[in-house]
C-alpha cells in the first residue's frame, strides 16, 4: 500500500506550477590561460547562455544568463522570469589529468507567475506572483 502512496505522490507533482527551475552549471575545467568556454542550450520554453574566460594561468572570470518563456496553460495560468550571474575564479591542473577550480558568484534575476484561474476563488486577490531574486555563493569542482 505505501508503495503506490508514494507512486501517486510523486505523479501528482507534475501537475503543480513550476515556481523555480535550475539552470545549467557552468564548470569550465581550464587547464591554461586564454581559453574560453561558451556554451548555449534551451528549448522553446528556456535559453541560456553560459560562458567563462581564464584570465592567466590561475584566474578566470564566468558570465551565465537565462530567460525561461513557457506558453500560458489553457486556463491562461503561467509565468516567466530571467536571471544574470558573472562571478571570478580560481583553477589548477591536480596532476596530469584533473583540475580544481572555484568560483565565487553573485546573480540577479527575476520571475513572475499568473493564475487568473485562481481570482474568481479568492475574491481580492490579483492572481499574480511576482519577485525578484539574489543569489550568491562558492562553486567548488573537480573535474576529469
Amino acid at each position: 500500500m505505501k508503495k503506490w502512496f508514494y507512486v501517486i505522490a510523486l505523479m501528482q507533482t507534475g501537475c503543480s506550477p513550476i515556481y523555480y527551475s535550475p539552470t545549467t552549471q557552468n564548470v569550465p575545467l581550464f587547464t591554461e590561460g586564454g581559453q574560453t568556454r561558451i556554451a548555449v542550450g534551451g528549448n522553446t520554453a528556456r535559453l541560456e547562455l553560459n560562458s567563462a574566460y581564464a584570465i592567466t594561468h590561475r584566474l578566470a572570470v564566468q558570465a551565465n544568463g537565462g530567460l525561461l518563456f513557457p506558453k500560458d496553460l489553457d486556463n491562461g495560468n503561467g509565468g516567466s522570469g530571467g536571471f544574470i550571474e558573472a562571478g571570478a575564479g580560481y583553477y589548477m591542473p591536480v596532476g596530469d589529468n584533473f583540475v580544481f577550480e572555484s568560483f565565487g558568484l553573485v546573480a540577479y534575476g527575476s520571475v513572475e507567475n499568473h493564475f487568473p484561474s485562481t481570482v474568481s476563488d479568492n475574491p481580492g486577490t490579483t492572481g499574480n506572483i511576482r519577485s525578484n531574486l539574489v543569489r550568491y555563493g562558492i562553486q567548488p569542482a573537480i573535474g576529469f
